[in-house]
């Protein structure tokens, strides 16, 4: 449609020039608005320019990636060594505090901004899928929020980026396999040997005929000590023949 709009023939049409009319009256529009209602960048709170979405151009290019080599032997791989038998583990982002990535991990779980979820899953996935060890999966197993958890924040900040990771890997979610029958206190502040006491034997394993020889990416939000996804991991490795990988947009040490 551009390539036609831009052809001197069409641009002497009136209903063309109408159009492009429309089209700068709309631009204008929107400009204006801006000036009051600026979209901010949801890292760093600057005002986004035109053809920017969500993250602006600066903080794209600056975002502390972790660029892993090596899927089995890497800072995030060691989290799950002599714990669980995975056969790739990825990370996108390097968490710090008060830095870049906090601020949108912090929108994507308590402001309701689900689609920074979505795009920062489409973006690990651009970044996975590019690996030359890159296998693929049969299916992305999102880590539950108990129902209560669930209810209360209107949905599951994991299964957002499992999303934006479908979106790209062409695999499709699955947000029934595991259940979470224990609604465990918050991971937060809590320390090493004790995230790993709050999550054992929360998680149950429902329909798993399906994925008998199947291989699985169990995904998160942020791995620390990697004990919720273990926990997950280890329910999925009682069906028969299966696989498990594990990604977290972003990891801490």
């Amino acid at each position: 449609m551009e390539l036609i709009i831009c052809h001197p023939r069409f641009l002497s049409c009136p209903f063309i020039s109408d159009y492009m009319q429309i089209h700068n009256l709309r631009n204008s529009f929107d400009d204006f608005l801006h000036l009051f209602f600026p979209n901010i960048c949801l890292a760093c709170e600057d005002s986004l320019h035109r053809g920017e979405n969500i993250i602006c151009t600066n903080c794209y290019f600056n975002m502390p990636l972790c660029k892993y080599e090596d899927k089995l032997d890497n800072p995030m791989a060691k989290k799950f060594w002599g714990k669980i038998k995975f056969e790739g583990a990825y990370a996108y982002l390097n968490f710090t505090r008060k830095g870049r990535v906090q601020s949108l991990m912090h929108r994507l779980k308590y402001k309701g901004e689900k689609d920074v979820g979505i795009l920062l899953g489409e973006l690990m996935a651009d970044q996975m899928i590019s690996r030359k060890d890159y296998s693929g999966f049969d299916a992305i197993i999102p880590v539950p929020l108990h129902r209560k958890k669930y209810v209360k924040r209107g949905y599951n900040q994991s299964e957002c980026i499992a999303r934006g990771l479908s979106n790209v890997l062409n695999t499709p979610v699955d947000v029934h396999l595991i259940k979470r029958t224990f609604h465990s206190s918050t991971q937060t502040k809590k320390k090493r040997f004790a995230r790993w006491e709050n999550v054992e034997k929360i998680f149950e394993l429902g329909n798993a005929e399906a994925y008998k020889g199947k291989h699985l990416l169990v995904v998160d939000d942020i791995t620390t000590t990697g004990s919720t996804m273990s926990a997950c991991a280890e329910q999925i490795l009682k069906i028969p023949n299966s696989k498990v990988s594990v990604a977290s947009l972003a990891f801490a040490n």
